[in-house]
């Protein structure tokens, strides 16, 4: 039985090997230093400077949080304090889903967290769709200062078995130079039920420099073996109520969910990056087909679309390089 087993788990990290093979390569020139300074960065700068005037005007609050996230890289609030048109449907269906799916019995291959099969989802579209909402989408593009592409719709039921895997180790998100996610929590978060946990801005840029790599997964007793030793309690950990939202560039912050132990914790999390990342091969995380995203976006505006769809205008060869498997 035990030999079974270690034969299934060879098998599958040889096909995960060999199927991102491709990407790796891919990753590969995009940081080799000539590539990064006299192409992508080159391009990178053009593209912020042909939309610096044409950035969405935000709010009062909203400036502020995107002088937050532009400064410490997180901005912590609420969905009472935000006050998006649609919510209380927003919260309602996101209720509904999480009773629906902790009902149903749990996969071995995602032993750390439950996902909404399509069917879950597109019953519950107004999730999807309230991601691209008119203020989500303002805070967003003047963040990435750029046309933003709708990355990321997550529905997780963390499971609390206190597991230490996957994007439960600290590590940093790398689709693009600016990656801004918005995690919200359908559940009261303490310190035992799973909270994200983030390292403070001086804090990652000292690990950063120790491990000179920013695609390395970390464990707890790792990372704290990086840490300085000036550093107190550097591990940040943002507990709240129900209805707590998180406003952070992954990219920028070393992060993880912490494993939750007491209960299991509740999270939608939607993502955005540019319409050309830098690295599109480790975007796309839905895993979402064509036909499943033209029933999801059914009823939005062309631009919200052009969110949804933003893969289309990569150039071909970019689009035929396999999404990198992190599984």
């Amino acid at each position: 039985m035990i030999h079974r087993i270690r034969a299934r788990l060879n098998a599958r990290h040889t096909r995960k090997l060999i199927h991102n093979l491709v990407p790796t390569i891919a990753e590969q020139v995009v940081n080799y230093p000539a590539v990064e300074n006299y192409i992508l960065k080159r391009r990178y700068q053009a593209l912020i400077a042909r939309y610096a005037t044409t950035l969405p005007t935000l709010s009062a609050a909203d400036s502020l949080i995107l002088k937050n996230i532009q400064t410490a890289g997180i901005h912590v609030t609420s969905l009472e304090a935000l006050a998006i048109p649609g919510m209380a449907q927003f919260c309602d269906e996101g209720h509904q889903l999480f009773h629906t799916l902790i009902q149903q019995p749990l996969k071995r291959k995602r032993r750390f967290q439950m996902t909404p099969d399509f069917p879950l989802l597109l019953k519950h579209r107004y999730i999807f769709q309230w991601g691209l909402c008119d203020r989500l989408l303002a805070i967003a593009t003047n963040y990435i200062q750029a046309p933003v592409a709708y990355d990321t719709c997550l529905c997780n039921l963390s499971i609390n078995n206190g597991l230490e895997t996957a994007t439960r180790r600290w590590h940093l998100d790398n689709e693009d130079r600016k990656v801004l996610k918005v995690l919200i929590y359908f559940n009261d978060v303490d310190s035992e039920g799973g909270p994200f946990n983030y390292l403070p801005l001086d804090v990652t840029q000292q690990v950063l420099k120790v491990t000179k790599d920013r695609y390395k997964f970390l464990l707890t007793p790792e990372l704290e073996a990086l840490l300085p030793p000036s550093t107190l309690e550097p591990m940040v950990a943002c507990t709240g109520s129900v209805g707590t939202v998180i406003f952070v560039d992954t990219a920028k912050l070393y992060h993880r969910g912490k494993p939750p132990t007491a209960k299991p914790r509740r999270a939608i999390t939607f993502g955005y990056c540019s319409r050309r990342p830098r690295q599109p091969f480790r975007c796309g995380r839905n895993l979402l087909t064509e036909t499943q995203l033209s029933q999801l976006e059914i009823g939005l505006s062309n631009e919200q679309k052009a969110c949804v769809r933003w893969e289309k205008t990569l150039p071909k060869w970019i689009r035929k390089i396999p999404k990198y498997a992190y599984g």
